[in-house]
């Protein structure tokens, strides 16, 4: 009962920090803005695409076609090639695509002669980029589609004489029937039906992790004034460790319901069971490495420090924004990364407890070897 109240006291404290405020209002600010992003143009780059003959319905046909296939690229569509050169003058478009006129005949013979390379397509850049680069890549794989029958037809009327007797038409038939229209590879979390999901939804629960810590490690500045103010005096030294942890459990515990649910409503989590379980097995993750922190750091002016750095490390080595093979290893001290591979692997769900254990293990170690707060 005695630690009850001391826990509902503790409670009570943090919703009198503004800093505990801020990152609970950070959490439906974060998800609900990018769930409103994702339904608006988020194109990150602008490519001006015009044809040099307007009458050209092949090219029409074809231009439309491209501006529906990718939502990483905004099309800006352009009376003229003249136009579209312009916009890449004056820094209003990042690239311009224009289409040579008398564009089928014109695929038709770079089918004939592919080693003449006989460009079809004048691109256009004010600069040489990385993104740059990848769009001129799907420009290449978009156009691929148009000639890939054509070479079909070519291969078969040079390789294949026993198909002689079958028309253009036939052979298309039998090419269409083949379908290779779908995607290659299909993004989907396991044990659910693959979905379409916007690009800018996929850093957002690794943003919230990172919240997540924040608020631990907040909690455990909060845990070394209160203790440094005689809060928690009267608890047996023995019994302190299992304060400090339901003192951390209750911040992060908050933090941590209040973003599963702005995920849920928001309909950018996964389904509800896995997203309880995720969040059961994060908050003592999360409460247990920001109690290993206090042991090591030793004060809350080292914790005030460390709290952005170690975000800043956790957005950089952690699967947020990129998932880099040569910081993976490394990535596995952090919670975060638990919680964004958990959501799409079950077995972290796994590693999570193990997680949990080994942090539990660290602080009992800590405690026996460095006398902390």
């Amino acid at each position: 009962m005695k630690y009850g109240k001391w826990c509902l006291l503790f409670l009570k404290r943090l919703y009198h920090k503004p800093v505990f405020l801020v990152l609970l209002l950070l959490i439906p600010l974060l998800t609900f803005g990018y769930s409103s992003l994702s339904r608006e143009d988020s194109g990150i780059l602008t490519v001006a695409v015009a044809q040099r003959d307007t009458e050209d319905a092949f090219a029409a046909k074809l231009i439309a076609d491209l501006c529906q296939s990718s939502q990483l690229i905004r099309f800006n569509l352009c009376a003229s090639a003249e136009e579209a050169e312009e916009l890449v003058t004056y820094g209003k478009a990042d690239s311009a695509w224009i289409f040579d006129e008398d564009l089928e005949n014109k695929i038709a013979a770079f089918v004939a002669k592919p080693e003449k390379r006989n460009a079809f397509i004048s691109v256009i850049e004010r600069e040489e980029s990385m993104f740059l680069t990848l769009t001129r890549e799907k420009l290449s794989g978009f156009v691929f589609t148009y000639l890939s029958p054509e070479f079909y037809l070519q291969y078969v009327r040079n390789n294949l004489p026993q198909l002689n007797g079958k028309t253009d038409a036939e052979l298309l038939d039998h090419y269409e029937s083949v379908s290779l229209n779908d995607n290659l590879f299909t993004y989907a979390a396991r044990e659910s039906a693959p979905k379409e999901q916007n690009y800018l939804l996929t850093p957002v629960r690794g943003l919230l992790a990172i919240v997540t810590m924040l608020c631990g490690m907040a909690a455990a500045m909060f845990y070394v004034e209160d203790s440094r103010q005689g809060l928690f005096s009267r608890i047996p030294m023995k019994n302190l460790p299992a304060m400090e942890l339901l003192c951390q459990l209750i911040a992060v515990g908050n933090v941590a319901l209040v973003a599963t649910l702005a995920m849920l409503i928001s309909g950018l989590g996964g389904s509800f069971l896995r997203e309880i379980g995720l969040l059961i097995l994060f908050v003592p993750c999360v409460s247990l490495f920001s109690m290993v922190l206090r042991r090591v750091l030793r004060g809350t002016i080292a914790l005030g420090v460390a709290a952005p750095l170690i975000a800043i490390i956790t957005l950089c080595a952690c699967p947020v924004f990129l998932d880099l093979a040569q910081l993976r290893t490394f990535s596995l001290i952090l919670p975060a990364t638990y919680a964004i591979r958990g959501a799409y692997d079950p077995i972290h769900l796994l590693y999570m407890g193990i997680y949990a254990v080994i942090c539990a293990g660290a602080c009992f170690a800590l405690d026996k070897t460095v006398k902390t707060v």
